[in-house]
Order: structure tokens, then C-alpha cells, then sequence
């Protein structure tokens, strides 16, 4: 794999209540794998950040050598937290008191420990990108499907 694009999508129905996450996996332009899973009690926030966890886990296992990742959300609470929040929340109290930290700290130690730099990038959500209304379908899907 040369080139590696992920999608990622989370949400929740009557936040918080159940909930879900999703992520696509598009290698050299193929899909090659997708995932979803639940959560019984959880918020929007919560399930966008566990797919962006449950990506880096992927990448971490299956794609150690590919250095060109872009990595796609459409939350901006995810983007804003990796791109523009954690360095300066990081170095201050106020990193204490922001919610899902123990979320955040384990998807920015697999980014940081990655040795590699990938691409964070926000996408209109429910518009007319295929990959995000995939993950979008998933998300629901593992939602209807939760038991």
C-alpha cells in the first residue's frame, strides 16, 4: 500500500444513549476493509473519537510502512482536537478538564509513537462524498443492528 485514505464517522441516538462508530479503509484508490462497532451508553463525541482510535489501531496493525495516510472526519471536535487543541491543552491545566480524555490521550499517543506524519482533514458530513455517507450508513447500520 502505497497511499492509505480512511474514513471515519461516530454518532449517537438520543445523546447520550446508544451509540456507534465506523471507519473505511481505501488503499491505492480500492476499499479494502471496513468496521463498526457499538456502545451501549455514549455520546456523539465519544463515538467520533473511537473511530478515529479504532483507524489508528488498523493502521498501527496493517499498514506500518505507508506513510502517505489522510485520515477523513466529519467532526469538528475531532479534527479541532488533534490538529489545533492538544498541543496547547497539552501543555496546560485546562487539558484536565476537557471531556473523553482518556480518549484523546490514547489516539494522540498511537499518533505521536506512529513515526509517521498523516493528514488530518475535515469533510462536510451528509453531503456528497460516497465514503463519508458509507461510514454514515455503517454507523446507523451497527446502531438499527444493536441488540
Amino acid at each position: 500500500m502505497t497511499k492509505i485514505e480512511i474514513y471515519t464517522d461516530g454518532g449517537c441516538r438520543n445523546n447520550p444513549g446508544i451509540g456507534a462508530w465506523a471507519f473505511v479503509v481505501i488503499a491505492d484508490g480500492v476499499e479494502v476493509a471496513s468496521f463498526s462497532g457499538t456502545n451501549e451508553y455514549t455520546t456523539n463525541n465519544e463515538m467520533e473519537l473511537t473511530a478515529m482510535l479504532e483507524a489508528e489501531r488498523w493502521l498501527v496493525a496493517n499498514a506500518k510502512d505507508c506513510n502517505d495516510v489522510t485520515i477523513y472526519s466529519d467532526s469538528q471536535y475531532v479534527v479541532n482536537t488533534m490538529i489545533v487543541w492538544y498541543d496547547s491543552y497539552s501543555r496546560t491545566n485546562k487539558w484536565m478538564k476537557k471531556k473523553n480524555i482518556a480518549l484523546i490521550r490514547e489516539i494522540m499517543s498511537i499518533y505521536n509513537d506512529s513515526n509517521r506524519s498523516y493528514n488530518i482533514v475535515w469533510v462536510k458530513g451528509h453531503a456528497d462524498n460516497q465514503y463519508n455517507i458509507l461510514v454514515d450508513r455503517l454507523v446507523n447500520q451497527a446502531m438499527d443492528n444493536f441488540k
